[in-house]
């Protein structure tokens, strides 16, 4: 083992790494002070590639088709299809228009019975103006009843009522759908806007008791057309049969004049041949039941439990007993 001259380490140490700092020497004695730096990065060989690649085994293929085909499935069946959360959504969202419907029609036979008993009576304890505040303060709490159930104002609720049931039903249609499964669709669509026009006409008809001489017959007209076109142009944008449709459009012409607030349907008055309703005649009838007290044409209603809202809550009570789209 032989000694550096310049700072004493073993010079196969030195040989070992890339470089050696020089060593301070002392200018008299030439010998050095200090001990070199210690230096820890060594020299490795690398070793030289390989010029021909491996080939992949057969086992490495079938493990990367199962890998993708896998991928694919996952894609289709989780990623794309609807999951037990949206299912559930779109099935609460059914039981909700079925249920909103229900309601409505039950709230809708108990402001008949309050209209009707007012006519009946002999003696009117209460005037005008105040059956009409009274009436109108039913609707309020109808329409505080319906925003509790959904959860959104009474504004917002008529709109997604309406979207929500179309949206059921072209749905249905696009996917080709069996007819029983169309046909409920139909029906929950047809209720779900008659309940609409029926607010909108319960609403007119409290206002109008106060004064029947001077409402305007505009008023009462875009209430009952509006509400035909809607139906009508959106049954005629689906695509389905001209049966179907035929018999859509008279399912919501008997419905939604068996649930005209204030008159009967015995009472309604059609233009002369012409499946129109004459509505300043029914308007005209309408006053007149109020201002001569006449009840042939108000109908009698139903009287509800003060808390009957509480017997409607989910689940939902059968709807056999009522009105179906018979396909």
């Amino acid at each position: 083992m032989t000694l550096d001259r310049r700072c004493g380490a073993p010079s196969f140490v030195l040989r070992r790494y890339r470089s050696v700092q020089s060593c301070a020497h002392s200018p008299r004695t030439r010998t050095a002070v200090r001990p070199c730096r210690p230096i820890t990065k060594r020299i490795y060989r690398k070793r030289p590639k390989r010029s021909r690649k491996r080939k992949k085994s057969v086992t490495y293929y079938v493990f990367l088709a199962f890998y993708y085909i896998g991928a694919v499935i996952y894609i289709y069946f989780v990623v794309l299809s609807p999951t037990e959360t949206e299912r559930s959504a779109v099935s609460n969202n059914l039981e909700l228009l079925s249920f909103l419907n229900e309601y409505d029609e039950k709230f809708g036979n108990h402001f008949d019975y309050e209209l009707s008993r007012w006519f009946a009576s002999q003696i009117k304890i209460t005037s005008n103006a105040e059956k009409s505040q009274e009436l109108l303060g039913l609707l309020d709490d109808h329409d505080a009843e319906m925003e509790s159930i959904a959860g959104i104002t009474s504004e917002q609720l008529d709109d997604f009522r309406e979207k929500q049931s179309y949206a059921f039903l072209s749905t249905a249609v696009l996917n080709n759908a069996t007819e029983d499964e169309v046909g409920k669709l139909v029906e929950i669509y047809m209720r779900t806007m008659t309940f609409i026009r029926a607010r909108k006409l319960q609403n007119f008809t409290a206002s109008f008791l106060v004064q029947p001489w001077k409402t305007r017959l505009s008023d009462f007209e875009d209430i009952l057309i509006s509400a035909d076109r809607r139906v009508l142009d959106a049954i005629n944008s689906l695509d389905m049969l001209d049966n179907l449709k035929s018999l859509a459009k008279e399912f919501w012409k008997s419905y939604s004049s068996a649930h005209t607030p204030g008159i009967k349907e015995s009472c309604l008055v059609y233009r002369s041949n012409s499946e129109t309703l004459d509505y300043d005649e029914i308007l005209d009838r309408i006053r007149v039941a109020i201002m001569m007290q006449v009840t042939s044409c108000i109908p009698p209603g139903q009287k509800a439990s003060v808390v009957f809202v509480k017997t409607l809550k989910p689940p939902l009570t059968t709807m056999d007993s009522h009105p179906k789209f018979q396909l």
